[in-house]
């Protein structure tokens, strides 16, 4: 939204553009008024000749700094708000980005960020294909410190300096006493490559005309405000008052030069009129004879940029810019890919034609990348009448990228191997081929039975386990079993080695091979409450079974309690849940409940499990608030389609009840959260978080509060 609301444009001192005598120097020429955020909007005005657009930074009445562009020739009408974020560097007050400055080839900004009156950052902002940010990385920001050896003070315009690819910032010290200076900072090196005291208390806008070495300082503050021209070495030349308060300015550099054109500066006021003025520097790009001639050079590697995918073929393309008032023929354009060996991968030229202060984009023939890993971009222009050749060539780096995973072994069941019968779950080894990391899924088969789990985040170089989420039974048989697994990166450039595909034996079964598992009871039971025992029998065997299924439970004495039997027939390869008499007891204390079959007196199948009777396990016996906590026996346990869970809790406080698989994933949550003290009811539909509906076998209730688990085995019928 603009921000526009009134023009007061007003010519104070009118110059004709192709007049010899320019107005003398601090001459507004042309001025109007901005209506920005407030009193404060004046912090900083940059240039960026690409686009023929200032830049301005606007801090406002509540420290929230905007950042606006608008065309010269029409302010009021073209301004509009640029949507940049800034970093916050953690001072106590509101940061305030000050002074932005674009570099020489227009891929980044700087900008002097005060955090303390006496602190401030220099922060280097890239884009990274959306936007403006600054990364955080040591390579991007430069304190400006308090310590000894720093800067010590605070920058509140920059300027960027295309002769020599340095920062010019103007400096207002505090030690040893307040001061002004003007300060050469390396971007690259982020050092200081010199200093400059000049004769003001400080400084609040800086602009300079790098073709005769003067450079413009706005001083202001408490005081009056004056524009100040000074020489190389910090001696003023000239000042001239113009009002009071801050201000900064920026050098106007038009897209055609002539000889009796005034070297103008546009300057915006930090005050609450928030005046935008065009002042002349008192010359003529006459008398700046280099300005006129022919600098021709690259601005940006546009591509191949960041990374780029082996073996596909990519556009090298580079934005190259006349940067004088003079039209380039015969330009000469190469780029050259290099290995970091200086092996040479790729070399074209081109020839172009560049009007003046125009821009070209040079797209070169096309590249197939086959390395993988770093590769050196150099790109460089050459005309005869170039006067600057120290900025003709540009270097950067990019990223050959390989995206590749393989299946390198698997662990289970291991290939052209004879395994037990039973349950089997799938494990293999990837591995990374690539340069980058990887996220994929991996698919395990067995004949019809497939798995799909996720391998997250795997670095370049590296191997790593999968595993299946489930088992699968395998029961012996005279023929192979054919499995594979399978990496499913998307992308991946080399399929091939992909998947395994492999075969394997299971032996015959054995002539008896019964397995029990206790399912009911389990942890602890209520006193007086009744329960059903319940054991999981799985024929493991080539033929039928008949036997019978025993349960004895003994006292901590040990004395005898149940002795009960149940037959039993069960298939081959077959499992099931037998169901003894309901039982409760009356007695606290602990319990051993043992099961057996009797099928080979060689090889007896047997379990045992011990629970505990306990009183008032989360529940009152009147039904008043619970006294401990606790989770009863699902009912019914076995079941079909839903199961009730009661658990208590003697107390408000968070829990957590969830049903786990056998193998201990996570499947269902039925509450979470805080709950009050007594008695709770919850239903379980048999189904996932997902909603499916899981398959018939042994889950496990697991509730956990303020560091106490409660746990109960629950069984799922078809």
């Amino acid at each position: 939204m603009k921000k526009v609301l009134t023009v007061a444009f007003a010519i104070l001192a009118v110059a004709t553009v192709a007049e010899a005598d320019p107005p003398p120097f601090g001459t507004v020429i042309e001025q109007c008024t901005l209506d920005l955020s407030g009193p404060r909007a004046g912090a900083g005005v940059t240039w960026r000749q690409d686009e023929g657009m200032f830049y301005l930074v606007d801090l406002g009445d509540t420290m929230d700094a905007k950042v606006w562009k608008l065309d010269p020739d029409d302010p009021v009408g073209t301004i509009e708000r640029v949507p940049w974020q800034f970093a916050i560097m953690g001072g106590p007050n509101p940061d305030l980005p000050w002074a932005i400055v674009w570099d020489q080839r227009l891929e980044c900004f700087w900008c002097s960020q005060i955090v303390q009156d006496t602190m401030c950052y220099l922060l280097r902002y890239t884009w990274n294909g959306l936007r403006w940010t600054w990364r955080g990385q040591p390579g991007d920001s430069w304190l400006v410190s308090v310590e000894a050896g720093g800067l010590n003070g605070v920058v509140r315009s920059m300027e960027f300096d295309p002769r020599t690819s340095q920062l010019w910032c103007v400096l207002t010290r505090t030690m040893p006493n307040l001061h002004g200076e003007f300060v050469r900072f390396d971007p690259g090196a982020k050092r200081i490559e010199g200093t400059v005291r000049h004769d003001s208390i400080g400084g609040d806008g800086l602009t300079l005309v790098p073709w005769d070495s003067s450079y413009f300082l706005t001083a202001g503050g408490a005081g009056q405000r004056r524009y100040r021209k000074y020489d190389s070495t910090g001696t003023l030349l000239q000042s001239v008052q113009d009002g009071s308060g801050r201000a900064d300015w920026a050098l106007h550099v038009p897209a055609e030069l002539g000889a009796d054109d005034t070297v103008s500066a546009y300057c915006l006021t930090y005050d609450a009129d928030n005046l935008f003025k065009r002042v002349s520097t008192g010359m003529t790009w006459g008398q700046l004879p280099t300005a006129l001639e022919q600098n021709v050079s690259p601005t940006a590697l546009l591509s191949p940029v960041g990374a780029v995918d082996s073996g596909v073929a990519i556009v090298p393309t580079l934005g190259i810019r006349n940067f004088g008032a003079i039209a380039a023929e015969s330009v000469a354009v190469h780029m050259m890919f290099e290995t970091p060996t200086d092996a040479v991968l790729y070399h074209e030229s081109t020839y172009v034609t560049i009007p003046a202060r125009g821009s070209d984009t040079v797209e070169f023939p096309s590249w197939s990348p086959a390395p993988r890993g770093d590769v050196d971009a150099a790109a460089w222009t050459f005309w005869q009448g170039d006067i600057t050749p120290e900025d003709d060539t540009l270097r950067r780096q990019f990223l050959v990228r390989v995206k590749d995973v393989a299946v390198t072994e698997v662990y289970a069941p291991v290939p052209l191997d004879t395994i037990d019968p039973g349950f089997v779950r799938p494990r293999c080894q990837v591995w990374n081929y690539g340069n980058t990391a990887a996220t994929f899924p991996v698919v395990f088969g067995i004949e019809e039975w497939r798995d799909t789990v996720m391998v997250t985040d795997l670095q370049p170089g590296t191997a790593g386990p999968a595993t299946a989420s489930d088992s699968i039974r395998l029961l012996g048989d005279t023929l192979p079993w054919n499995g594979m697994t399978a990496t499913l990166l998307d992308g991946d450039m080399y399929p091939d080695n992909d998947d395994t595909v492999f075969t394997f034996w299971v032996r015959g079964m054995v002539e008896h091979d019964i397995t029990l598992s206790f399912v009911v009871p389990a942890g602890s039971v209520l006193v007086n409450d009744p329960f059903t025992p319940v054991v999981l029998a799985a024929n493991n065997a080539a033929m039928s079974e008949e036997f019978w299924l025993y349960l004895v439970i003994t006292d901590s004495q040990p004395a005898v309690i149940v002795h009960d039997s149940v037959p039993v027939m069960l298939p081959a390869g077959f499992e099931t849940h037998v169901a003894f008499q309901q039982q409760s007891f009356s007695i606290v204390g602990r319990y051993l409940a043992a099961c057996s079959a009797d099928i080979d007196p060689r090889n007896w199948a047997t379990d045992t499990q011990t629970f505990w009777i306990a009183r008032n396990i989360g529940m009152a016996e009147a039904g008043g608030q619970p006294i401990l906590f606790g989770l009863r026996a699902a009912e019914p346990n076995p079941f079909r389609r839903s199961a009730v869970v009661r658990f208590g809790l003697p107390r408000s406080q968070e829990v957590d009840l969830a049903v786990y698989s056998a193998s201990g994933r996570r499947i269902r949550e039925l509450t979470t959260g805080l709950r009050q003290a007594g008695l709770h009811t919850m239903v379980w539909d048999g189904t996932d978080d997902a909603g499916k509906a899981v398959g018939r076998g042994v889950y496990c209730l697991r509730l956990v509060s303020d560091g106490s688990i409660a746990s109960r085995k629950l069984v799922k019928m078809e």
